[in-house]
């Protein structure tokens, strides 16, 4: 029967790991990752500040900054504190300017480090946040403030600000309220570099006017004023009939009125800016920066990262993580390439300029990036646009640039691990740039794109153009000539590349270059993937396809910081794996007969399990045979054990 085929249910229980796994964004994956290293939910955050037991204090207690603080303490695990998060990086995005007056840090609860530190800040429930003055007192423990949407958090804060500040906690005049009755007022001991006066009349429940004095604290020509709906001769003055209502006024007294568009303090700034801007003045533009959806955290899949993590500490004692792509790899493949071997060209023309082109729109389709990393590529794209050239120099510049404004890159810059030699001459860029096309071509795949060829010819034009070995480049060039005509699909993109790999695996195997810890083989070896060989010594291309397809699709986000620091795990990573040179295999010739795309995503613990359920129900199938095959032709009631009983 069908269902009994070996191979039938081996594709079931890929159908089914697929199905389990499902697909998970860079983003998220980088999350997870951070939680089962204890890194918490805001380490590539900058604008909210991580705290932990050894920093706290000292930044909290600081006798040198005159700082109010929003802590958050949270628990990792916790899926209300997941839920909240979201928000609590929106706010500290929003507020972000403020952060010389009041700034945003977060303290992970669930790091057994810091429970003590929770433990003393009475922390009894998660999300918690807690408001720290300018210079508390060393046993306060923080006020609570509840959790709630950005507007809420927005006004809660000011509110307890301008509330510290009526009552000398917080030493900041300009939130306190303005009540002189006379307009000449305004500008009594004014400093003379001030030449506009915003006054914003509101009631005592809104807040637009705090947000204002903190927008416009660091422009020295604009001085911000509130007043509340009590100042009653004031207002007469002013001529005020609904409130809010705002008024710039220049040291003539000369008045212009500003009815808000909204409660916004970012569009009310804006419509405050046009004026002043008409006038004269130079005011920074405030752009509300969103924070990229994140998605639900799903504890079965921290789970599952747990578990790989550790079976990559366990593989690190024996120098077996061949068939794990590490992020780190990949990134470190990206920045040397755009930093160093793009930049060092003298100027980018005609074909190398088309090729620059390809390999951008390459990885902005198809690299791991989270979204940061995207809007970063489609940043450098976007200076290419309407041109044909472009020097060395000017696309370094502006790499630089736009690695610092967006952040893109979700490891640090490090060094490789999955492509680390046993010496500084071997693996390294090379092996990283073999493993980010090998990534593209699966990425590609699952991307579904028509375009087949695309990350070849990506790859083609990035190594004749761009890569630093010329001889390599030629050799590879010379190989490449086979693909146009031999791949139709994504699927034989992915069996071209690694049968070209192996095939400068099987050349390069004894030559000089090869790093003596890690020989070259051919891969997938039996030990990674028996049911990729047949017995004859030939391949099973469907099952490569779909071992390749699982490993570069289930990238790692492991780093060598994951380790703790007394571990002597961590000398090990200098006896690492894998070091491929792009070269030319004599005779190379590629012709696939794989036609079907197998749209599996499976690695080899899933595999492990596949087979083993597959033991186990066989196992229940030949039982049951056996007992019905001896049964006895009287009825009688059914036991469990009578199934295993001799007759």
């Amino acid at each position: 029967m069908i269902w009994l085929n070996p191979s039938f249910l081996l594709l079931t229980c890929f159908l089914w790991v697929l199905h389990v796994n499902g697909d998970i964004s860079p983003d998220s994956k980088k999350i997870y990752h951070d939680i089962t290293a204890g890194r918490g939910l805001y380490s590539q955050f900058q604008q909210v500040l991580s705290l932990n037991a050894s920093t706290f204090k000292s930044t909290i207690f600081n006798n040198s900054q005159s700082t109010s603080w929003l802590v958050e303490f949270y628990n990792s695990w916790c899926g209300h504190c997941h839920r909240f998060s979201p928000v609590w990086k929106q706010f500290s995005l929003d507020i972000s300017g403020w952060k010389d007056v009041i700034a945003v840090a977060a303290v992970d609860c669930s790091n057994p480090l810091n429970t003590p530190l929770c433990r003393e800040y009475e922390v009894m429930f998660y999300p918690m946040v807690k408001y720290f003055p300018p210079l508390p007192a060393n046993d306060f423990l923080g006020t609570v403030i509840k959790t709630g949407s950005i507007e809420y958090l927005t006004k809660i804060t000011l509110t307890t600000l301008r509330e510290e500040a009526a009552d000398g906690i917080v030493n900041f005049p300009p939130l306190l309220p303005f009540k002189e009755n006379a307009l000449e007022k305004v500008w009594q001991n004014v400093p003379s570099p001030v030449q506009f006066s915003v006054i914003v009349v509101q009631q005592n429940d809104s807040v637009l006017g705090e947000s204002l004095v903190l927008d416009f604290l660091k422009v020295p020509s604009v001085k911000v004023l509130i007043v509340f709906d009590n100042n009653v001769d004031l207002i007469k003055r002013l001529g005020t009939l609904e409130f809010p209502l705002i008024y710039i006024l220049d040291r003539h007294l000369a008045v212009v009125p500003i009815k808000p568009i909204n409660q916004s303090h970012i569009t009310v700034y804006s419509q405050i800016r046009d004026i002043l801007m008409q006038k004269g003045v130079e005011i920074p533009e405030i752009v509300r920066k969103e924070v990229p959806p994140e998605g639900i955290v799903d504890v079965s899949q921290i789970m599952k990262l747990m578990e790989i993590e550790d079976q990559i500490k366990k593989k690190l004692n024996h120098n077996d993580l061949s068939d794990i792509v590490f992020q780190v790899d990949i990134e470190n493949a990206l920045r040397n390439s755009l930093r160093v071997e793009i930049p060092s060209h003298k100027s980018i023309t005609g074909e190398s300029f088309d090729a620059l082109k390809l390999y951008l729109e390459a990885l902005i389709e198809f690299f791991p990036f989270g979204k940061k990393g995207i809007d970063y590529l489609h940043s450098i794209m976007f200076h290419l646009k309407d041109r044909s050239s472009i020097s060395g120099t000017e696309f370094g510049n502006i790499v630089i640039t736009k690695e610092t404004t967006h952040s893109p890159y979700l490891s640090p810059d490090s060094n490789y691990i999955g492509c680390r030699g046993s010496h500084p001459k071997f693996r390294g860029y090379p092996c990283s740039l073999w493993t980010m096309f090998h990534t593209l071509t699966v990425q590609a795949d699952y991307a579904r794109t028509t375009e087949s060829k695309k990350v070849l010819r990506a790859m083609l034009g990035y190594i004749k153009y761009f890569f630093g070995c010329t001889d390599c480049s030629m050799h590879f060039q010379s190989m490449a000539v086979t693909f146009e005509g031999n791949v139709s699909s994504t699927a034989e993109s992915i069996l071209w590349l690694w049968q070209a790999h192996n095939s400068v695996n099987k050349r390069l195997s004894k030559d000089p270059t090869e790093d003596p810890k890690h020989p070259k083989v051919q891969f997938p070896p039996p030990n990674l993937c028996r049911a990729c060989h047949y017995n004859n010594g030939t391949w099973n291309e469907q099952i490569v396809l779909a071992y390749l397809r699982s490993m570069y699709k289930n990238i790692s986000y492991f780093m060598l910081d994951h380790l703790p620091e007394s571990t002597s795990e961590k000398p090990i990573v200098n006896n690492l794996l894998r070091h491929e040179n792009i070269e030319e295999e004599k005779g190379f010739n590629y012709s696939s007969t794989e036609n079907k795309k197998l749209q599996f995503n499976f690695n080899i613990l899933d595999v492990s399990l596949c087979v083993i359920l597959y033991m186990f129900s066989l196992a229940i199938i030949i039982l049951v045979c056996i007992k019905f095959l001896f049964k006895k032709t009287y009825r009688k009631k059914a036991y469990a054990y009578d199934i295993f009983q001799k007759v």
